[in-house]
């Protein structure tokens, strides 16, 4: 199964540990707007760049091997 990059985004926040609130008091943006970025409701480079360089890494070395 393949997750999307918004599910990678929603299970590695979780796997870090970090709220969508943590995360709008470090951007200084809304808890409402962090939900429309990582729902993919809403596109910001700032924020894509910190889940490219913080999140995306968590599932880099889950790919599975083909038999």
């Amino acid at each position: 199964m393949r997750l999307s990059l918004f599910d990678k985004y929603k299970f590695g926040l979780k796997k870090l540990s970090i709220t969508q609130n943590e995360l709008a008091l470090e951007f200084g943006y809304t808890r409402n707007y962090i939900n429309m970025l990582v729902n993919g409701k809403r596109r910001n480079a700032q924020f894509d760049a910190w889940m490219k360089e913080n999140v995306l890494p968590l599932f880099e070395n889950n790919r599975r091997i083909k038999k």
